[in-house]
């Protein structure tokens, strides 16, 4: 596969590596023409993206998949659960759908980002509501 000759960061390791390091996809021109342009799959170098599926396959012999399905951040049973893990320290967090990991993997994976949005979203609350919200996630910790 001829691979665009450009240095790609991974954003893992954050280090700057040949493009052939990473994963490609052939995708259809805009135009509908038969085409094919190579797409970037993934920023994730694939030394780190084979560690890191090494890491998830150990977590899940671990910390099998729960029974009753539940995702542990929106309690749905519903959709299927991805596993969490904390991907400098490799440590299990729990069992999330999609839609949570998604959200908090965009989120940057931090903590500090959570709160920030929470702050935000509390912004218009009146000061009953926020002790409310307040009182709620202390009963959740």
């Amino acid at each position: 596969m001829n691979y665009p000759v450009k240095k790609v960061k991974c954003k893992q390791c954050n280090k700057k590596r040949e493009s052939s390091e990473f994963q490609w996809i052939a995708r259809g021109t805009a135009s509908g023409e038969m085409q094919e342009k190579l797409v970037l799959n993934s920023r994730t170098c694939r030394k780190c993206s084979n560690k890191n599926n090494t890491v998830v396959r150990n977590l899940k012999k671990l910390h099998p998949t729960p029974k009753d399905n539940r995702c542990e951040c929106c309690s749905r049973t519903d959709r299927r659960l991805h596993l969490d893990h904390g991907h400098t320290s490799d440590a299990f967090r729990g069992w999330l759908c999609q839609e949570c990991n998604v959200g908090f993997g965009k989120l940057g994976d931090t903590l500090d980002a959570a709160m920030n949005l929470m702050v935000y979203m509390m912004k218009n609350k009146s000061m009953m509501e926020k002790e409310t919200i307040l009182n709620q996630i202390k009963m959740k910790l």
